[in-house]
Formats: structure tokens, C-alpha cells, sequence
């Protein structure tokens, strides 16, 4: 069966088609020196984690209404703003709501190079791309494999919308011999149906995108009603509306934190083994924590840590309480393991060997006297998966850092 002939019995042209018997293929070599459209399309995936989104996204309808604009606009719209600050919940539901008008949403992990390139890849295949084309274009990569997704794209028949998350390298998205400002990298103005084209990072540089082709939009954290509304919302049976916005308050209204305190508060609820059962008594157990002790040279010195850090360290203090959380519930290898994963790139695949106890107990930062099975009998290895909040979040009280080897990607102290 040739490339084209699989093109016209999976319907790859219709909107939203999804392909589900994908084949399961070695990366490092393809079956065939021109693989097929199933090969390529397991290699990875543009779908959007909807599953992230919250029953409701509070406080953010200026920009999503302005997000919701886009159409025949010749910018790219950049979210910038700290970790945590909700960055990508605002870029899912944009996504969402084009979603809901009819456009396909290519959702495009922006973490990397290699997931930006293999990202493109997918999205020149579901805009109609051959796959013999496409296998070659990328086999020269750079500028050629850009120049045909875009071309694929502007042809496309249907609206759309192009989607780069957590893109803090921005050099993950130029092309050799493109810089940013260019736009003749893998990220470019909207073209043909487009519905927009947007980009969520860290990177606060403004100048990285020069004059022309991108509009700026800082996030900042959530005024404070509507960040108690969310405390409430996760934890109904937490406190009344004045308790939750001065936990709120405690957490410098940022969503990350917020969510992380709501989840734990509802999860605590009529359990006595938790700390903390209500928004008040949340804020003293946080004010108590070891990871706080330096906020009272505040009154002396001043309060000399940037935004990023405190909002890093509000962070690190929610997550203590969450793990001590799950201790005192007998989910004991939750802090042993979140240390492991901890050590890999936050969107990199883990092999499923992993989690298999023997192989857990043979890494140096296991706890010699922690056997790496639960009490329940039956011999598996406690689950606890992983989440992209809890990475590059230093402070919590987890064992010391592994020795560096064995593959693993630890990374540097802050």
C-alpha cells in the first residue's frame, strides 16, 4: 500500500479525524526507507490535554476575549508570565473555545526542539501532507520542513489553530539560519483560515519577537476574588468566603498554588489525619513550615526575593503539605518517587520498567530502609503520577539529590 492510498483511506483530510490503530514504531529506524502515514503519525501527538482545564477558568475573560479575536489577525500572540501564574490553563481554553466553533487545534509541545520538530511533523501530516513528503522534507529538517508545514497549513481547508506550550527556550522554535523575529522559523504569523497562532512561555524578552509579528500579553496572578472563588470551588466545606481569600492572600493569588491548596483541603475533608481541614488553619500550617522560617527576616532586611521566587517558594510549601498529606495516609514512597521523577525532562516519556519495584530499589536515591512495594499485599509499587507543576520546584523537604549517572537527568540546584 503506497503513502498516498493510506492518505485516502484514513480521511485524513476530514476535520478532527482520529487515528487510533497507530503502529508502534522503533524511532532510531523506521520499517521502510519511506515510512507510512501510521508510522508517522505514532511518533507523537498534537491533541490538546483538555483534561486539564478546570469545571471553570475564573478571572481570565479580558484576554480570552481578546484571544478570541484572532481571526484575520497577521500576529502571533504570546503569553508570557512566571511558572505556575496559569499560563497554559488560558491557552487550553482558547483552544477549547476554538474548538467548539469548528476549528482543529494543533497542540504542539514547545519544551524542546526535538518536541517542536516532531510536534510540526504531526501537524503537516493532519493538515494533508503526503507522508512521503513529509518523511523527506524532515530528513533535511530546518527550514525545509517548516516551509512545507506552512505551505500544507495556509492551503488548509478548514479553520485552525496552532498552539506552542511552555516554550521557555525560544530558541526551540527558530530554525537554523531563521531567527525569531524572522518568522520564517517553525513559528509564523497566521496564515489562510488560521484562527491564531499562539505561544505560552517564561520568557519575559519582548525584544525576542522584534516589531512585526507578535503581540505581547503579560499574565499576572488572579485579583483576589476570583482567587478565593477557586479556593472555594475545591473545597466548598473549607471555610467561608473571608477565610478563603485571605488564604488567597497567604498564596499571592497564584493559580498553581491555589490549585495545589484547594486539591489538598478537599482531599483533607473530615480526615484526621490531615493537617489542615480548613482555609484558616491551611494558612497557619503554611505559616509554621520550615520552608517559611526566612520570611521573618522580612521586617529586618526587607523582602529581597523576586516575584518567581516567592511564588516558587508559596509552591514548594503547598506541595510539602500535599506529600505530608499522603504520608499520614500511607502513600509512603509518594516523596521517594516524586524525587526520581523529578529527574527527567517534564514532558519526556518514562519507560514502564521504572516503576518496578526491583528497579526503583537499585537507584542510589531510594531510601535503603523503604522497600519499594505498598502494605497492601500485593506486591505492586505504589502509583503516584507525575504532574509538570511539581518539576523544577526546589524546597520541599524530599531525600538528598541522586548522584548524577545512570542516564538520568537531574537538575542543577537553584
Amino acid at each position: 500500500m503506497t503513502a498516498n492510498s493510506v492518505v485516502a483511506s484514513t480521511g485524513l483530510n476530514a476535520p478532527a479525524a482520529h487515528f487510533y490503530d497507530s503502529v508502534t514504531v522503533n524511532v532510531t529506524g523506521l520499517r521502510s526507507p519511506t515510512p507510512s502515514l501510521q508510522e508517522l503519525l505514532a511518533l507523537s501527538s498534537v491533541e490538546a490535554p483538555y483534561g486539564r482545564l478546570p469545571q471553570s477558568v475564573l478571572g481570565r475573560d479580558d484576554i480570552l476575549t481578546v484571544l478570541a479575536r484572532t481571526v484575520d489577525d497577521p500576529h502571533i500572540h504570546v503569553l508570557s508570565g512566571m511558572g505556575g501564574v496559569g499560563k497554559t490553563t488560558v491557552a487550553l481554553s482558547a483552544a477549547e473555545l476554538a474548538k467548539k466553533a469548528g476549528a482543529e487545534v494543533f497542540w504542539i509541545q514547545g519544551g524542546s526542539a526535538a518536541a517542536v520538530t516532531d510536534g510540526m511533523q504531526q501537524a503537516a501530516l493532519r493538515a494533508g501532507a503526503p507522508a512521503e513528503h513529509v518523511a523527506h522534507a524532515w530528513e533535511k529538517g530546518g527550514r525545509p520542513a517548516a516551509d512545507l508545514v506552512w505551505r500544507q497549513l495556509a492551503e488548509l481547508d478548514r479553520p485552525w489553530l496552532l498552539v506552542f506550550d511552555d516554550a521557555d527556550d525560544l530558541d526551540a522554535l527558530s530554525c537554523p539560519g531563521a531567527a525569531l523575529a524572522d518568522g520564517t522559523g517553525w513559528v509564523r504569523p497566521p496564515v489562510g483560515m488560521s484562527r491564531g497562532v499562539l505561544v505560552t512561555t517564561r520568557d519575559g524578552n519582548e525584544r525576542s519577537w522584534g516589531d512585526q509579528i507578535a503581540i505581547y500579553h503579560r499574565l499576572e496572578v488572579l485579583e483576589l476574588e476570583f482567587a478565593g472563588q477557586i479556593l472555594q470551588e475545591r473545597a466548598p466545606a473549607a471555610g467561608d468566603t473571608a477565610s478563603a481569600k485571605a488564604l488567597a492572600d497567604r498564596l499571592g493569588s497564584l493559580p498553581l498554588a491555589l490549585h495545589l491548596a484547594g486539591t489538598y483541603l478537599a482531599m483533607a475533608h473530615g480526615d484526621p489525619l490531615a493537617e489542615a481541614q480548613t482555609f484558616a488553619t491551611y494558612s497557619d500550617v503554611l505559616d509554621d513550615s520550615l520552608l517559611f522560617l526566612d520570611d521573618a527576616t522580612e521586617g529586618v532586611h526587607g523582602d529581597l526575593r523576586n516575584e518567581e521566587d516567592r511564588a516558587r517558594r508559596t509552591i514548594a510549601g503547598t506541595w510539602e503539605l500535599s506529600l505530608s498529606l499522603l504520608e499520614r495516609q500511607g502513600t509512603e514512597h509518594a516523596r521517594s518517587l516524586l524525587q526520581l521523577l523529578s529527574c527527567f525532562a517534564p514532558t519526556a516519556p518514562l519507560p514502564k520498567t521504572l516503576l518496578i519495584p526491583p528497579s526503583i530499589a537499585a537507584l542510589p536515591m531510594w531510601p535503603a530502609n523503604l522497600p519499594p512495594s505498598n502494605q497492601n499485599g500485593h506486591g505492586r509499587s505504589s502509583q503516584v503520577w507525575p504532574h509538570r507543576g511539581q518539576h523544577g520546584f526546589d524546597g520541599t523537604r524530599l531525600p538528598d539529590p541522586p548522584t548524577r549517572g545512570r542516564g538520568l537527568r537531574c537538575p542543577p540546584p537553584h
